[in-house]
C-alpha cells in the first residue's frame, strides 16, 4: 500500500479491506508529519519483534492516534485497530522523502473482529 499526504486520492486507507479511500476518510491517513488513525482507529509502534496476532490483539497501553515518520524506518512494524475493531499489522517498506513523498507499507488484517 502506498499513501501520499498531498494526494487526496491516495492519502487514506480502510484497513478492514485494504482499500484506498478519498480525502482522509479511511482508518489510516498519511499526514505531512506521520501516519494517523481516524474515526476511532488506533496504531501502536511495535518496539520489539514482529506485528503478530498475539502482540497486536493484546491490551496495549501504547495505542495512539499518530506515529511520526521520524519514528519509522524500513522494516518497522506497527499494530493497528480499525474503526470497526479489527486488528492488523503493518510493515513499513519506505518512509516519505523529498524525492519520494509517500509512505509505503505491507499490511494484513486478521478475521477476528473485537
Amino acid at each position: 500500500m502506498e499513501l501520499r499526504s498531498a494526494d487526496d486520492e491516495r492519502k487514506s486507507v480502510d484497513i478492514d479491506y485494504w482499500q484506498a479511500r478519498h480525502q482522509g476518510d479511511g482508518d489510516l491517513n498519511a499526514t505531512a508529519d506521520g501516519l494517523a488513525g481516524a474515526g476511532g482507529a488506533k496504531i501502536a509502534l511495535v518496539r520489539q519483534g514482529r506485528g503478530d496476532w498475539e502482540t497486536c490483539s493484546a491490551d496495549r497501553d501504547d495505542w495512539t492516534s499518530e506515529v511520526p515518520y521520524s519514528a519509522l524506518t524500513q522494516g518497522t512494524y506497527l499494530c493497528a485497530r480499525s474503526s470497526e475493531g479489527r486488528v492488523a499489522y503493518l510493515r513499513i517498506e519506505a518512509v516519505p522523502t523529498e524525492a519520494y513523498p509517500a509512505i509505503t507499507f505491507y499490511g494484513s488484517t486478521w478475521d477476528h473482529p473485537n
